[in-house]
């Protein structure tokens, strides 16, 4: 079983939690409130990616509460490392050929499932992650 959680640096934090703080006021008056909790509950939320790789699945929560996938191992075709650009960007989007979960870095591991979806996983142990899915294809393809 693998268990990592990469968190977003507190620089990066900190800047996006100040123009934030910009943001909210120049708001409108009404709209101040609602858009500095929506800013500071997105800043709590991705602030940290926690990939699980155990029996059966891989698993991924943004923050401590927001588990956003879940990907059967019996689904996947591979696995491999791919590096990529600080261009692509983080967070929850789609990057031409797939979807991409991250919080930071410019490394990320590439899934693809047996029916030709691609998912790009950050990490800042890109090594340990394609390791540990990899070994738990490897045992379920014994079973």
């Amino acid at each position: 079983m693998y268990k990592h959680t990469q968190h977003v640096p507190s620089i990066i934090l900190t800047a996006c939690g100040m123009l934030g703080s910009f943001a909210a006021q120049k708001a409108p008056k009404p709209l101040r409130t609602v858009t500095g909790l929506s800013i500071a509950g997105a800043l709590y939320t991705f602030r940290c990616l926690t990939v699980t790789v155990d029996q059966s699945n891989i698993i991924m929560d943004f923050g401590k509460w927001l588990r956003v996938k879940s990907i059967p191992l019996d689904s996947i075709e591979s696995c491999k490392i791919k590096e990529t650009n600080a261009l692509i960007g983080w967070g929850i989007h789609f990057v031409g050929d797939g979807w991409l979960y991250r919080v930071s870095g410019q490394e990320a591991v590439r899934v693809k499932l047996k029916s030709g979806e691609r998912i790009y996983i950050g990490s800042d142990e890109p090594i340990e992650l394609a390791d540990a899915i990899n070994k738990s294809l490897a045992v379920l393809q014994r079973i």
